[in-house]
């Protein structure tokens, strides 16, 4: 029986991953039916409401799992990490960022938290900080979102006028395989304004 449930547990993680939305909440909502206290399950289950735009459903399974869950580890900062999302969506910026803060209370070594901490930081104007979160990311030797975080803070600096510094972060960007189409926006503006500025 176990087995069983660990297997419906990982279709319903697979559709999340894969984005499959309104097939993994029907797989998710049958599961919680049989497992009605599956932390783990209303986690991704309020993902995917999220992903759909279900955001009081998405609130309201998220904040049960959380009763639902360990007091720590990966899971709780998923559902602490998407309850910060679904505030971000709504406009509610300072609640996003305790909720993104606990998860990264949580994982302090996983380069997502910090990045989005960085984001909703940089979203309330407080450049100082949320460069020296996207800089915590770049500074992790195996991030993979060197990509996103390079180009973040190269948009801070640029929101600081440092233009140098945050055309220097555009092409690391480039070089960890940020999109080509968007840094070049990014390069092209700051290099006008440099320009601006020097003649």
């Amino acid at each position: 029986m176990e087995k069983i449930r660990k297997k419906r547990l990982s279709e319903i993680i697979d559709a999340w991953s894969e984005l499959k939305s309104a097939y993994g909440i029907e797989i998710a909502r049958r599961y919680l039916s049989e497992f009605p206290n599956d932390g783990v399950a209303m986690v991704y289950l309020g993902m995917m409401y999220a992903e759909i735009h279900r955001y009081n459903e998405s609130t309201s399974i998220l904040k049960k799992a959380i009763r639902n869950l360990p007091n720590s580890g990966y899971e709780i900062a998923k559902a602490y990490s998407a309850l910060g999302y679904l505030y971000q969506e709504k406009g509610n910026f300072r609640t996003a960022e305790r909720w993104y803060r606990k998860a990264l209370n949580e994982e302090p070594k996983n380069p997502f938290h910090h990045q989005h901490v960085g984001e909703i930081l940089n979203i309330q104007g407080d450049f100082d900080s949320a460069e020296k979160y996207f800089r915590s990311v770049t500074d992790m030797p195996t991030s993979r979102l060197n990509d996103q975080a390079y180009l973040e803070l190269g948009r801070v600096l640029k929101s600081k006028e440092m233009y140098s510094e945050a055309l220097d972060c555009f092409k690391k960007a480039l070089t960890y395989g940020a999109d080509q189409e968007c840094i070049d926006e990014e390069i092209f503006d700051v290099k006008e304004a440099i320009r601006i500025i020097t003649s």
